[in-house]
């Protein structure tokens, strides 16, 4: 649990971190106690809700229901109507909280046959099991009530006003025979039924409207003012110090020095002149959330001789832009990135009027949530997005007069803060445009080089293509005439070939028929050989058996005859067999030689 519960209201069950509005809620409780419609208006972000729920109801609570002073508290808030199918009257809606709240008492089940159509006054008179039966009706935020349409409006005031100020209705009088004096005790029983409506000051007039059915509505009325120093210590410094065992903090117990809580004191006190010197419940507990999470992350460590932990000045975050990071912070809290963006484009640009270079002269606008829509969907704004900006506190809405509903910024306290984040974020998008801008001169410039260099390379690569063209072409051409050259040599080779083997040929058969000749010579030699070597050995006989001559011309022929063998075998291709007989006849003819030489 927080000890600190940030901008939203302070819900009933922090009654007990509820400090410095003690004096309020007394006040406040005398007037309802007294009156039977009472107003408590003050300006947005006093508090007004939390002054209800954290002070007024809890007294109701704890007070003994038999005591004179008990009021059975009933809260309602209605809700900004949207149209007719998703908003609940608010007649409907008040009837449903007591379905809700209080049982049905069997003794008023005949007012269920006496009448059909059952109003207000017959809902809770059907439910009173006291006498008397004191309510006290809660109206919070009232200034939504003006949303609805006029006839829904119309027709809750009737029914409310017949419920305080009438006991009996009459037409239920006019039934006094079909009434027994059973049901007539009953109808007779005190209904106490007192009205607190609560809306913001700048809103006040409005209640003007209900005069025709209440009168007395602004005559008791109740403003809460800013707090005054002494019970912004008290909202400051007793919920730090608490410690409960049924209600565990998040947050060890922690005091406040003096110098750190006037150093608090006086930063709220700043440029509050308007509010009498006044502190804002608002900027308080932003402040105090704050310092309730230093706590908490463990950026404080100061002990006191107690050894509690003591906020010293130091401790305390940066003022000058507490505010400016609780937006931020809120901010952040929305679920996706898109969404964060949307909604600082919707808030700082559309519900702020603002001259950049005078921050301080910066005002909120109230714009109409259609025209918010339309103008920065492209953006993602949607009603979805202004919802989450409602519940965030950011922005909050009121009806138009066109039956839709105006935006503002839900604080002044955050305009300068929401000033500062738009001046900011517009420099981080001049700053990125600006580098964006840079990046595609640069990417431009690097393009053009790349074209630059892309054209270079194209031409040559066209130079390129057209010697590739050229090399092509010669090359086909020596190709094709290569190819003519190869066929006339292929054909010239043949032809030559052919001529070549014709002239083998022919060699061959002039070498076989010089062959045949000279084998045929040879065969006639060698017979004719044969006959002289016969005749030489009879030469080789005694040589006075024939006379010397006819030895001498022997001799002669015998040598020619070994002249034309010798010559025969150097035209064959010699074998052994040639060679031994060249041989034989190289030995022949040198015999004969020697023996012609005795022939001389």
């Amino acid at each position: 649990m927080n000890r600190y519960p940030g901008v939203k209201p302070f819900e009933v069950s922090e009654q007990s971190i509820f400090f410095g509005r003690g004096h309020d809620t007394d006040e406040l409780l005398n007037l309802t106690l007294l009156e039977k419609i009472s107003v408590l208006f003050g300006k947005s972000g006093y508090g007004k809700s939390s002054l209800i729920n954290a002070g007024l109801i809890p007294y109701f609570l704890n007070t003994p229901p038999d005591s004179d002073q008990f009021f059975q508290p009933i809260a309602i808030r209605f809700g900004n109507f949207i149209d007719e199918t998703s908003s609940i009257s608010p007649t409907h809606r008040l009837r449903l909280k007591i379905e809700n709240t209080l049982p049905l008492n069997p003794e008023g089940d005949f007012l269920q046959e006496l009448v059909q159509e059952q109003n207000l006054w017959h809902q809770f008179k059907r439910r009173q099991n006291k006498n008397p039966q004191r309510i006290l009706l809660l109206f919070d935020q009232f200034e939504e009530f003006f949303s609805y349409p006029s006839i829904q409006q119309n027709q809750f005031l009737q029914e409310l006003e017949e419920l305080i100020y009438t006991k009996i209705p009459q037409p239920i009088r006019d039934m006094g025979e079909r009434i027994s004096d059973q049901n007539f005790e009953f109808l007779s029983r005190e209904l106490d039924i007192r009205v607190l409506f609560s809306i913001r000051a700048d809103r006040l007039s409005l209640l003007d409207r209900l005069k025709g059915y209440l009168p007395s509505i602004l005559d008791n009325r109740y403003e809460l003012s800013a707090l005054k120093p002494a019970d912004a210590e008290q909202a400051i410094a007793k919920p730090a110090s608490l410690q409960l065992e049924n209600q565990p903090f998040d947050t060890p117990p922690f005091v406040y020095s003096p110098q750190a809580l006037e150093a608090i004191i006086n930063k709220l006190l700043e440029a509050r002149e308007e509010s009498g010197g006044g502190i804002e419940a608002f900027e308080l507990q932003v402040i105090c959330q704050e310092i309730e999470q230093r706590v908490e992350s463990g950026k404080v460590n100061t002990r006191n001789a107690d050894g509690v932990l003591e906020i010293e000045v130091e401790d305390l975050p940066p003022f000058e832009n507490i505010f400016e990071a609780y937006y931020k912070r809120q901010i952040g809290l929305l679920s996706t990135e898109q969404e964060q963006k949307a909604a600082q484009v919707v808030i700082e640009d559309g519900l702020l009027l603002l001259n950049d270079n005078n921050v301080e002269e910066a005002r909120r606008l109230s714009v109409d949530g259609d025209a918010l829509i339309e103008r920065y969907s492209s953006h993602g704004a949607g009603q979805a997005l202004l919802n989450a900006l409602e519940d965030a506190f950011l922005v909050r809405r009121e009806p138009n007069t066109t039956g839709g509903y105006n935006y503002e910024i839900s604080h002044d306290t955050l305009i300068i803060p929401i000033a500062n984040a738009r001046r900011e974020r517009r420099i981080e998008e001049a700053n990125r445009k600006a580098l964006k801008a840079a990046e595609e001169a640069k990417e431009k410039a690097r393009e053009e080089e790349r074209q630059k260099l892309s054209e270079k390379m194209r031409q040559t690569a066209e130079r390129g293509r057209r010697r590739a063209i050229i090399l092509a072409a010669i090359a086909l051409a020596l190709f094709f005439t290569s190819a003519i050259a190869f066929l006339y040599a292929r054909k010239q080779a043949a032809l030559a070939k052919d001529k070549r083997e014709e002239a083998e040929d022919r060699l061959q058969k002039y070498k076989q028929a010089l062959f045949a000749r000279d084998s045929l010579n040879f065969l006639w030699i060698k017979s004719r050989a044969d006959e002289f070597a016969s005749a030489a050995s009879l030469l080789e006989a005694p040589d006075d058996s024939l006379g010397w001559d006819v030895a001498c011309e022997l001799y002669r022929l015998n040598e020619k005859t070994f002249l034309v063998e010798k010559e025969a075998f150097s035209n064959i291709n010699p074998g052994l067999d040639s060679i031994e007989r060249e041989q034989y006849i190289l030995t022949q003819l040198d015999s004969l030689r020697k023996k012609m030489e005795q022939c001389e």
